[in-house]
């Protein structure tokens, strides 16, 4: 009768198992099963055994570290591939089963050198777009100065609202206020070149970042060039009631 493999076995039956080698080495050790046992493990027999064995834990953790690095979105991925990175080269990588540019990988080894392999990746540091009242006063007295009155163009501009606002107004089946205010014609034909109007005639000690800058100017200042691409923005589709006229300041 076959035996059945012993990763395999369970219960009673792993137990005789294990009963009938301790008998056996004891009986075959001459009462010195410590060194025997000692003999077998350094043997090439016992090496290559357990290195197959601890191969096949090794495989299963990168495979499951793996699984993370595909699921996971571009600029996190990072934090998986370090693990593994630092250990193995991107060619021993790939062949076992990973997918790699030379700059993710190097990016992931650069990850575990300024952190720790498995970090989280840090979030992204987004420019400053705080600005002071004194900054965004002067950034208006700035644009009234590079601008002109169009002579017949409006913008529409949603009205601000709280979350408690916006809920009753759709409770009641409203449309959003939205503000018409008259197109302010900026004399720049670009925003760099706009900045660069800025940078020169600010203060520099009260200055706005370029990011900040671009996202504090108000959607009725235009470019030249987009006038006519706008010039029918408030045609159509709009009635009187939805719509509150704002005066030029």
């Amino acid at each position: 009768m076959l035996r059945q493999p012993f990763k395999n076995q369970k219960g009673g039956q792993r137990k005789r198992t294990l009963a009938t080698l301790k008998q056996y080495i004891t009986d075959l050790s001459g009462d010195s099963p410590k060194e025997l046992l000692q003999a077998l493990y350094n043997s090439r027999f016992s090496q290559e055994a357990l290195v197959k064995n601890e191969h096949e834990k090794l495989s299963k953790l990168i495979s499951s570290i793996k699984k993370q690095y595909n699921k996971t979105s571009s600029y996190k991925k990072r934090q998986w591939s370090s693990l593994v990175t630092p250990i193995f080269t991107k060619r021993e990588l790939e062949g076992l089963g990973w997918k790699f540019t030379n700059e993710a990988f190097a990016t992931a080894n650069q990850h575990a050198k300024e952190f720790e392999p498995g970090d989280a990746v840090p979030k992204r540091q987004r420019p400053d777009l705080a600005a002071t009242p004194e900054q965004l006063e002067q950034l208006e007295t700035f644009l009234r100065l590079f601008s002109k009155p169009h002579p017949n163009m409006v913008v529409k501009i949603p009205q601000p609202e709280t979350q408690k606002e916006r809920y009753q107004r759709k409770k009641r089946g409203e449309h959003k206020t939205k503000l018409v205010r008259p197109v302010s014609v900026l004399t720049c034909s670009t925003w760099s070149g706009l900045y660069d109007e800025y940078i020169a005639n600010v203060d520099p000690n009260n200055r706005l970042s370029w990011p900040c800058f671009y996202q504090k100017i108000p959607q009725y200042y235009k470019l030249p060039k987009k006038c006519a691409t706008d010039q029918n923005q408030i045609e159509g589709g709009v009635t009187s009631s939805a719509l509150t006229v704002v005066p030029e300041m």
